[in-house]
């Protein structure tokens, strides 16, 4: 049986407040690029620093190639390399930040390898090995970064964030190393709010809701607590909006639904003579055009949902902030996870 690169089993990490981080299982392999999504507070970032061996968990292991490890373990911890949202440079030319993972192992390196690293990374070392840290942009400082944490060369590399406040050329060159790296058998761990970006680039997509795991590529999670209605029909109430789940089991209220955002679709008139259980009217919140589709957050109460739809349907809709719609769609789209 294969083993992982790197796995979690039973981990739980408590803060002062209500938040619990707890993961009963995980493991990504070489060769794999997973990535974590969801919306801030999720536990995200928290659990990609219990992956990377940064911050210890209350309870539970994380393994190495099947080794259990710790950050006390500086032979696993090599293996790692943790490239955070914000590029932590020393204030120091770019050829010293590239020296340093070596300084500190007390090894040396080529200078073939310092320019190659930045080569990949569509940096001239003729002009950047000199420069120094705080002369370089958002996008460039981001790159730096990612070399300074790569030459070493590790088997695991994690990264939270990796195309925030960066420019589209550097997110281009980001992209296209990742894919590089994983051609590699490495294994490569990324969180984004990107979802868009996410998931064109990883083959695995978790999903962090309220520090638990779910391996689904959704966005609008609706929670357990759905009752058993009439005919397969299960519903939830969310203040004074009732929604209705579609189920062909028995359900004792422990599942929980969530529904793909590209099955919704938002109307400006009530739809009559149509299938859908859910017909819900409500604001839009927020509209976010991308490269491929619009993102357009939907609220009602304590209700919030998000659509994808296309440019040409933003335009014939012609939707803004605060504009009154329906959002429709049917019990059947709501899909249940345990």
């Amino acid at each position: 049986m294969k083993t992982p690169a790197i796995s979690a089993k039973s981990i739980i990490k408590k803060f002062n407040s209500d938040f619990v981080l707890n993961i009963t299982d995980f493991s990504s392999y070489y060769g794999n690029i997973t990535g974590f999504y969801g919306p801030n507070g999720s536990g995200k970032t928290t659990f990609m620093k219990i992956l990377g061996l940064i911050l210890p968990p209350d309870e539970g292991s994380i393994f190495i190639e099947g080794v259990a490890a710790s950050n006390e373990n500086s032979d696993l911890r090599r293996k790692l390399s943790f490239i955070f949202q914000e590029p932590k440079l020393l204030r120091r030319s770019v050829k010293e930040n590239l020296n340093y993972p070596f300084k500190i192992r007390k090894e040396r390196v080529s200078p073939d390898k310092l320019k190659n690293i930045l080569l990949q990374l569509s940096l001239d070392p003729d002009i950047f090995l000199r420069k120094k840290s705080h002369e370089l942009s958002g996008g460039e400082k981001k790159r730096v970064s990612l070399a300074q944490k790569l030459i070493y060369d590790p088997n695991i590399i994690l990264m939270d964030e990796p195309t925030a406040n960066v420019d589209i050329k550097s997110i281009d060159i980001i992209t296209k190393l990742i894919f590089e790296m994983q051609k590699r058998n490495k294994c490569i761990l990324i969180s984004s709010h990107d979802y868009e970006w996410l998931s064109d680039v990883a083959g695995d997509i978790f999903y962090l809701e309220r520090g638990e795991l779910l391996k689904e590529r959704f966005e609008n999670n609706l929670g357990r607590n759905f009752q058993k209605f009439d005919n397969g029909l299960f519903r939830k109430n969310f203040g004074s909006v009732e929604i209705f789940a579609y189920s062909e089991s028995e359900n004792d209220g422990e599942c929980g639904y969530y529904i793909n955002p590209n099955d919704i679709i938002i109307s400006l008139e009530y739809p009559n003579n149509i299938s859908a259980q859910n017909i819900v009217e409500m604001k839009v919140k927020h509209i976010d055009v991308r490269n491929k589709n619009v993102k357009v957050e939907l609220m009602s109460g304590e209700l919030s949902l998000t659509s994808y739809i296309s440019k040409k349907a933003l335009a014939d809709l012609d939707l803004c902030k605060n504009k009154d719609v329906y959002a429709v769609f049917k019990a059947s789209s709501l899909k249940c996870y345990t």
